[in-house]
């Protein structure tokens, strides 16, 4: 029972807590656009985090994610580097990239199923998962990008609210 107290994000009770304490703690230590090599979190932790113990640095990394507001990024061979806020933003726009990507990719093997010879819950998944694909890849667009852009510098806080950005997406299609 919660008697008002904050209570921490604690990692289970493991046979490697004891690596991924120290883990975090360095991993805390680090300043933004600062890079931890592989063989560092390797040496620290005594297990390598690119292998098989993977799974201590991505509990590592979500537990800094949610406690101390940070966010790391691969740099391919070498290790993480902790983001900036620019670079959480530009991240996370490489990301969107990549989904509309994913929804193309979506829809054209949807494209290839008979959809006359699906069962009628097939049929439902198959109009369910076209549409979602659809509204990712059409409102990952450069142009509806450009819109959202123009529509988002109008607005107060830091979100388009979900109604507008739906309209939004409803008049470009």
């Amino acid at each position: 029972m919660n008697n008002g107290t904050v209570i921490k994000a604690q990692f289970p009770s493991t046979v490697y807590e004891a690596e991924k304490t120290r883990l975090y703690d360095l991993l805390r230590s680090v300043e933004p656009q600062q890079t931890v090599t592989y063989e560092q979190m390797t040496s620290v932790c005594g297990q390598d985090v690119r292998g098989k113990y993977r799974g201590i640095l991505y509990a590592v990394l979500k537990r800094l994610e949610h406690e101390q507001a940070s966010s790391f990024e691969v740099v391919r061979g070498v290790g993480y580097v902790c983001l900036t806020n620019d670079g959480i933003v530009g991240s996370s726009t490489s990301k969107v990239y990549r989904l509309r990507r994913a929804g193309r990719r979506i829809k054209k093997q949807l494209a290839v199923a008979e959809y006359t010879k699906l069962s009628s819950l097939s049929q439902i998944a198959y109009s369910v998962n076209m549409a979602i694909a659809h509204v990712v890849s059409e409102g990952t667009k450069a142009k509806t990008r450009k819109a959202l852009e123009a529509a988002s510098a109008k607005t107060i806080g830091p979100v388009l609210p979900l109604t507008d950005t739906l309209a939004l997406l409803a008049s470009k299609s």
